[in-house]
C-alpha cells in the first residue's frame, strides 16, 4: 500500500509513503530522494509550534532510514542523526525531557561513530547538559557542559564561553557559589 504526498507551494513534497509493517506505521519510500521536502515540512511545523506534528515528520523519517539498506556510516547514518538530534531539540522545546534524553543520546553515540569527539558533537553535549539541567541532574549536566566547552575551546570556538556560564548556573543552583564566580569570570574572559 502506497499513497502519495502532492507538494504545492505551501508545502513540501515528501514522495511516496509506504505502510510499514501491521502496526500502522508509516515510513517515507525514498527519504533521501526527497529529504529537502520532508524537512520543509517538519521545520514548518515547527515554526507553527505544532512540535507533535513535526515529531511525527521526524519519527517517520527515522523509521526510513532505519529500514534503509544503505550504509549506516555514510549519508544515512548523517541523516539518522541529524534526525536524532532534532527530535531531541523538538521534545526540549516541548518540554519532553525525558522524551529528549534518549534520542540525544542515540545522535551523540552515532556522531561520535561517524566523525569522533569533534566540534560536529558540541550541540549534542550542549542539549544534554540542558536536558540534564531541566531534569536536575546537576552532575550529568556539568559533565556535558564541560564536554560542550572543551571541544569548542579545541575549535576555536566563540561559544566556549556560553558552556562555561552554563557551567556557572549549574554550580550556582548547586550552592557552589565560589567555584560558579569562578567559572562565570572566565566565561567573561572567553566571551
Amino acid at each position: 500500500q502506497s499513497r502519495n504526498v502532492e507538494g504545492n507551494e505551501n508545502e513540501g513534497y515528501t514522495g511516496p509513503i509506504v505502510a510499514d509493517g501491521d502496526n500502522g506505521s508509516i515510513r517515507f519510500a525514498n527519504a533521501a530522494l526527497h529529504l529537502r521536502g520532508i524537512s520543509d515540512v517538519a521545520l514548518r511545523h515547527a515554526k507553527n509550534r505544532e512540535f507533535q506534528d513535526a515529531i511525527d515528520v521526524y519519527n517517520t523519517l527515522l523509521r526510513s532510514c532505519q529500514t534503509s539498506s544503505g550504509p549506516m556510516l555514510g549519508l544515512v547514518g548523517q541523516l539518522i542523526a541529524s534526525t536524532l538530534h532534532n527530535l531531541s531539540v523538538l521534545h526540549i522545546w516541548n518540554k519532553e525531557y525525558d522524551q529528549a534524553l534518549p534520542f540525544c543520546r542515540e545522535c551523540l553515540r552515532i556522531k561520535t561513530e561517524l566523525i569522533g569527539d569533534s566540534i560536529e558533537a558540541v550541540q549534542c553535549w550542549a542539549n544534554m547538559g540542558l536536558i540534564s539541567y531541566a531534569m536536575e541532574s546537576f552532575p550529568s549536566s556539568l559533565t556535558s557542559f564541560r564536554k560542550a566547552a572543551q571541544l569548542s575551546m579545541e575549535a576555536a570556538s566563540h561559544v566556549s564561553g556560553i558552556f562555561i556560564n552554563n557551567i556557572a548556573c549549574v554550580h550556582t543552583d548547586m550552592s557552589k557559589l565560589s567555584l560558579a564566580r569562578t567559572e562565570f569570570d572566565k566565561s567573561v574572559q572567553v566571551q
